[in-house]
């Protein structure tokens, strides 16, 4: 009768790996589409405002520049026509930009402190 105990409780294994992978099948599409997209990244030098802006729009969930501190960056949103219609300025790291509303946007960084030599960049949005 112990045998028999035994083979029940390990048949349960199965059942819960195959529910762990269902679960996980259902979780990792939203996480794939939440993943980042580098747009721009290198060295900053002296006189130069680095920066980047994505190829295409999209529905974006946030946008972020990794820089040196107490250095200068802003991340803003651009419509299809090229407008500005979100910005946002801040020398801590990361300078973080929220959400486009919902809206088709390119992602933009740039650096506003030319006198940032040496230091390293990247800049993040959503992935389309």
């Amino acid at each position: 009768m112990r045998v028999i105990r035994l083979r029940r409780a390990s048949a349960k294994y199965p059942r819960r790996i195959t529910l762990f992978v269902c679960l996980l099948l259902m979780l990792l599409p939203p996480g794939i589409a939440m993943a980042s997209d580098l747009y721009a990244s290198g060295t900053c030098h002296y006189w130069v405002h680095e920066g980047g802006q994505t190829p295409s729009t999209y529905v974006r969930n946030y946008n972020d520049a990794y820089h040196p501190t107490n250095t200068g960056w802003t991340v803003y949103y651009k419509d299809p026509a090229h407008n500005i219609v979100a910005e946002h300025y801040s020398i801590s790291s990361p300078t973080h930009l929220g959400s486009s509303g919902g809206a088709y946007r390119y992602s933009r960084c740039i650096d506003y402190d030319t006198d940032n030599e040496g230091g390293s960049y990247s800049c993040y949005t959503t992935r389309p």
